[in-house]
């Protein structure tokens, strides 16, 4: 598990079987034998250079799709 901020980061895990679906998931085995379904990126190195910064960034499609989400709760 690459992912920095996953509670099972740093252990080698068995991949048990990975989506048929083509959801980006994989089914791994925690050290307990218990089966866990985890986006396949977590497992990837690139993961373990994920950090967290110091100012928050989103982008403005974000921000028009959160209006467009919340605008029935401002409606008369």
């Amino acid at each position: 598990m690459y992912y920095p901020f996953h509670p099972l980061n740093g252990l080698e895990l068995a991949v048990v079987c990975k989506s048929r679906k083509g959801d980006g998931a994989v089914t791994v085995a925690d050290p307990k034998g218990i089966s866990l379904k985890i986006p396949v990126w977590m497992v990837s190195p690139q993961a373990a250079q994920i950090e967290l910064s110091e100012k928050a960034e989103i982008s403005a499609r974000a921000l028009l799709e959160l209006v467009y989400l919340m605008a029935p709760f401002f409606e008369d």
